[in-house]
């Protein structure tokens, strides 16, 4: 009887133990499901707080509400169909699956790759927003979804997918997903006509999320990582982050933006430099693989390229005043990589005091949004939700506690407004799970308060050409702001997990 129950003791852990290293979280069943648009209005208690968690899982659910590809047999979407199959047969090869761009139809490499780094930079901060409202499941399905499709886009070491579908069809193509026009072409980068920043970009985020698979933490202040700790897709994701860095770097054909290789993505997603990107993959890759040499290139990048002291915004196409609260995250851990955290903890305090004091470029709208003109016209949340994910990451390391709160503070208003602009996006409300026991502030609004303050008129876009007393928003603006709810959903759900981080602590407390 011993031997028997021996064995299936082993074979048990065998199981647990090939799960936990090899296979997907398994998807709960019954699934979440997004509550009733009533329940918004609902008060709320409790830790977690209900209304910030389902806000972080209706986040996730708008991911998969984006997918192409063969929808499997857990979709929550009921809409949604399965699409677009034919991706890459062009070219010999399947790139069915990923994300849908925004609005439209095309696939876009760059965005997304900011988008999937940026997520997993969120979960292995506050992870433990995902981890009480029983979202990191779908944290995992959500990841997956993207990062499978884009090993399959980079299916050599010198080659990476950068685009799938035709601009000028896609983006004018705003019908169901079942008769989404079929031609639709492949375009990569390669060692003779590469492009460093989508290589780069691809790097990092797969740097990102092995770290995240590995279960790495910045210690200190920050939460634990989600729980999604998966030692052989963590090492599949670093190789191809190791082989893109390489490509970016070393490339026949030089250093250079994509978009010069590939002309058919400039107008929806041309990049400004890649300067950023490369030196945010040698960061990323050095704190996935512990590296000194890799952290010192990335420190010598950052000097070489004259990043400091700029005060721009921080999106998918810039990347700089995020490098410097990287650089103080990992130089304040107990990693022995190496850096100086006061010189980096004083290049972002920098930025941020500029953000907070008002000393532009970005302004303060009327109403309270963060707003810098040229990157915001076309993509207005962009920019401000980017900053109070920022300010609220690197806030827990602040040099005096006056400082935690003016950027906390700040923040706070920044994603309040966002949301009063109907905004409900992903990596702010991680943050907000972990640290706010509070309802949002819609569940007091009352039928009609909308119209009390509703603007007169039509806006100004391509909907209402009539309303514009100037040019109309090109394509690329048309894209960007669609793209917009895609790319700043994933800064919410980080926020959102760093409430959820602070309330459990001061339980503990």
């Amino acid at each position: 009887m011993f031997s028997t129950v021996f064995i299936h003791s082993v074979v048990l852990l065998n199981a647990f133990t090939l799960r936990f290293v090899c296979a997907q979280l398994p998807l709960p069943y019954p699934p979440y499901i997004p509550p009733n648009l009533a329940d918004g209005a609902l008060r709320t208690s409790g830790r977690p707080n209900p209304q910030w968690s389902n806000l972080l899982g209706n986040l996730l659910y708008f991911y998969e509400a984006q997918r192409s590809g063969e929808l499997p047999s857990t979709n929550r979407v009921p809409w949604r169909n399965s699409s677009t199959l034919n991706d890459g047969k062009d070219v010999d090869l399947d790139l069915t699956g990923g994300y849908f761009d925004a609005g439209d139809y095309i696939k876009a490499t760059f965005p997304l790759t900011a988008v999937l780094q940026s997520i997993c930079w969120g979960a292995a901060d506050f992870g433990e927003g995902y981890d009480a409202t029983n979202q990191t499941v779908y944290l995992d399905d959500m990841l997956r979804w993207g990062l499978d499709w884009l090993m399959k886009a980079h299916p050599s070491p010198n080659t990476l997918y950068v685009l799938v579908g035709n601009t000028d069809v896609d983006d004018a193509y705003w019908g169901g997903d079942l008769n989404i026009p079929s031609f639709r072409p492949s375009y990569q980068i390669n060692d003779t006509n590469p492009g460093t920043d989508a290589a780069a970009g691809a790097s990092a985020a797969f740097s990102a999320c092995a770290s995240l698979y590995s279960n790495r933490s910045f210690g200190g202040p920050y939460s634990l990582p989600a729980s999604l700790q998966n030692s052989s897709y963590a090492e599949k994701l670093l190789t191809h982050a190791q082989q893109l860095y390489t490509f970016a770097v070393n490339a026949t054909g030089g250093q250079k933006n994509y978009q010069t290789s590939v002309p058919e993505i400039a107008t929806s997603y041309g990049s400004s430099s890649y300067t950023d990107e490369l030196t945010l993959a040698a960061l990323l890759l050095s704190w996935a693989t512990n590296s000194t040499s890799l952290y010192q290139q990335a420190e010598d990048y950052y000097n070489m390229f004259k990043l400091s002291g700029q005060n721009g915004v921080f999106n998918w196409d810039s990347k700089i005043p995020g490098l410097a609260v990287l650089f103080a995250q990992i130089s304040q851990s107990d990693s022995s990589i190496g850096g100086n955290f006061s010189v980096w903890r004083d290049e972002a305090e920098r930025y941020f005091d500029r953000i907070v004091n008002k000393q532009g470029p970005g302004y303060l709208t009327r109403d309270g949004l963060l707003y810098y003109d040229g990157d915001s016209d076309d993509a207005s949340l962009n920019p401000a939700l980017n900053a109070a994910m920022l300010l609220t990451r690197y806030a827990q390391i602040a040099s005096t506690a006056a400082k935690k709160a003016s950027y906390l503070a700040f923040a706070r208003l920044t994603f309040f407004v966002a949301l009063d602009y109907n905004a409900p996006l992903l990596t702010l409300a991680a943050m907000h799970v972990v640290n706010d026991t509070t309802d949002p502030f819609f569940t007091s609004l009352e039928i009609g308060a909308y119209g009390k303050v509703q603007p007169k008129g039509q806006p100004c876009d391509s909907a209402f050409p009539r309303a514009c007393a100037g040019p109309q928003l090109s394509r690329g603006g048309k894209i960007a702001m669609a793209m917009m709810i895609t790319i700043v959903g994933l800064f919410i759900s980080s926020l959102l997990a760093w409430y959820l981080y602070e309330l459990n602590a001061t339980k503990v407390a």
